[in-house]
């Protein structure tokens, strides 16, 4: 019988006008179709014919396990990597050139915030210092003596004027310099540990050129890129659940702490951003992240195994058991799919809550086939 179908095919392909591309293989398209419903029924005469006569007999029916469709609770998730990132993590230069004088602090010391990690080269400064004060003294009392003589109405107002310009001049000029100086001390931003050491002492420093690498592990945060289609399923305070593949075992449960307000034109997605307590710095930068984030629920749900669900030219379907009379039977239903997840699927319509459907002993039964439920 397929022989003689092929060279149907065969006969119908050669008899298109060879000068229309187009017409071929539209021809081919439907003949295809039809190959499948044959083939289709083709399969379910063969299987009508071991089933021969005697299939009236319980002793032939096929023995099938159903499961009784009942509503339930079912949750969808998506998976998504993720990057963690330290809270706290700077790479520390100075605010002005300088050459390293000391360092004080070595790699991996824990340290506190405030504490003198580097010192500049200050003798210039610290000599203008010196030169400033003495500018200072001068100008405070000529200002004093000019400020006597003016409330006593001796002198011109110009020359008091200078002499308060000056001294206030060389306060402002001594307070830079103390401020250059203090620059020139680098101190720990917050505390944390030194993970790295890049400048030495005797060398250049300059403001942008990192010195050291400072890191804080209690706060952590995980960034993930999700694709643009769960925008409207995903908010801020959704639950995720995290698990890391380089620390089996470790599960941690936290809400989404923002979602991002921009899609990357180039892979379509947007960023969410996790935020995570770390007390035992079990979490370290980097490290790859698992997050499973729900972006469908239900609690009425007619959930089945996803393995039993198969497809036909006419969609997909699976298989129920009904009472015939004397005999139960295996009846073919299309059904309406919903999510899956795992090795479940949600069935959106073609079966209803009660119904029995068949999820052992399905592929050897068609429609209508007398059964026998275990």
């Amino acid at each position: 019988m397929k022989k003689a179908y092929y060279l149907i095919l065969i006969i119908a392909i050669t008899s298109c006008n060879p000068d229309n591309p187009e017409a071929i293989k539209n021809k081919l398209i439907k003949l295809k179709e039809k190959q499948m419903v044959i083939n289709n029924e083709i399969t379910m005469l063969e299987r009508e014919l071991k089933q021969d006569s005697t299939q009236i007999n319980s002793e032939n029916t096929i023995p099938v396990k159903v499961k009784t469709l009942n509503f339930k609770k079912f949750n969808h998730f998506i998976l998504v990597s993720g990057n963690v990132e330290a809270e706290k993590h700077a790479f520390v230069s100075p605010e002005v050139n300088g050459q390293i004088e000391k360092i004080y602090v070595s790699e991996g010391e824990k340290v506190k915030q405030g504490k003198l990690l580097v010192s500049l080269n200050t003798r210039v400064i610290e000599s203008s210092i010196k030169e400033v004060k003495t500018g200072l003294e001068l100008a405070r009392k000529v200002y004093n003596k000019q400020y006597e003589l003016w409330e006593q109405n001796i002198g011109s107002e110009i020359e008091y004027l200078n002499a308060k310009n000056a001294k206030e001049s060389a306060e402002n000029r001594l307070k830079t310099l103390k401020t250059q100086l203090e620059m020139a001390r680098i101190r720990a931003p917050f505390s944390g540990f030194i993970e790295k050491i890049s400048g030495k002492e005797g060398e250049m420093a300059s403001p942008g050129k990192p010195i050291l690498e400072i890191i804080n592990l209690s706060e952590m945060k995980i960034y993930a890129d999700i694709s643009e289609k769960y925008l409207a399923n995903i908010y801020e305070g959704d639950t995720t659940i995290v698990h890391f593949p380089s620390l089996p075992g470790m599960e941690i449960e936290v809400p989404v702490y923002r979602t991002g307000n921009v899609i990357d034109r180039n892979n379509r997605t947007f960023t969410i951003e996790l935020k995570i307590n770390n007390p035992d710095n079990q979490l370290k930068p980097n490290l790859m992240a698992t997050v499973m984030l729900n972006d469908f629920s239900s609690d009425y749900a007619l959930v089945v195994p996803s393995g039993i669900i198969k497809k036909d030219i006419q969609g997909s379907y699976l298989y129920v058991a009904v009472n015939s009379g004397e005999w139960i039977i295996a009846q073919k239903k299309y059904i309406s799919t919903g999510l899956s997840y795992e090795d479940k699927t949600m069935i959106s319509g073609g079966v209803k809550n009660g119904d029995k459907v068949i999820i052992a002993g399905y592929t050897e039964v068609s429609d209508g086939v007398k059964i026998k439920v275990k």
